[in-house]
């Protein structure tokens, strides 16, 4: 069943590119971040990564209302460790990533909700379909570095991930737990 893991890993995918548009001012540090899906595949967990994204984020801790983030995360980087299910979730049932190369999130609004925790509110476009989603965010900083972490639940057949015979949930569930760690450096 390949294509039911290529399917799940990018829904989580996208969820994770929403938690990257919240990271910090400056650059995104690649080299120490992460996204990584899981999903179950006949009640087993399978988990898979993006290995390309980019974004630009603009945070200010004194001034969170300004804050605004965006975050483009290449499809055709998703990586569940074999290189004929990287293809499989490359076709029109899956990703599409000829017609949708890219999964973007773009923040509304991100909030404070205590001592280390944040909430981004926006949107979240996945092979052409748009979805407002919320975000809970973890935040940790040592010196210059912010990590930003979290998951979020996504549904993939909402972006029509796994068409077909795909949309089967006893076989590929729904939901996606898309999990981040994003390191920023906001310089000296």
């Amino acid at each position: 069943m390949k294509q039911p893991k290529a399917l799940a890993l990018l829904v989580l995918f996208v969820t994770a590119f929403s938690a990257l548009v919240f990271a910090a001012a400056n650059s995104i540090d690649k080299k120490t971040s992460a996204i990584e899906i899981t999903f179950k595949q006949e009640g087993v967990p399978v988990s898979a990564k993006f290995n390309d994204f980019s974004g630009s984020i603009d945070y200010d801790p004194a001034n969170i209302a300004a804050a605004k983030a965006q975050l483009v995360v290449q499809l055709t980087s998703f990586d569940i460790g074999d290189d004929a299910y990287n293809k499989e979730v490359q076709k029109k049932t899956w990703f599409d990533t000829t017609q949708f190369p890219q999964a973007t999130f773009t923040s509304a609004s991100i909030k404070a909700l205590g001592a280390d925790k944040l909430q981004a509110q926006g949107k979240l476009v996945i092979k052409g379909r748009s979805q407002d989603i919320t975000v809970p965010i973890t935040l940790k900083q040592n010196g210059n570095i912010k990590i930003f972490s979290g998951s979020l639940p996504i549904k993939r057949l909402y972006f029509n991930i796994g068409d077909g015979e795909w949309r089967d949930t006893d076989v590929l569930a729904d939901e996606v737990i898309i999990k981040f760690s994003i390191a920023t450096n906001t310089g000296s």
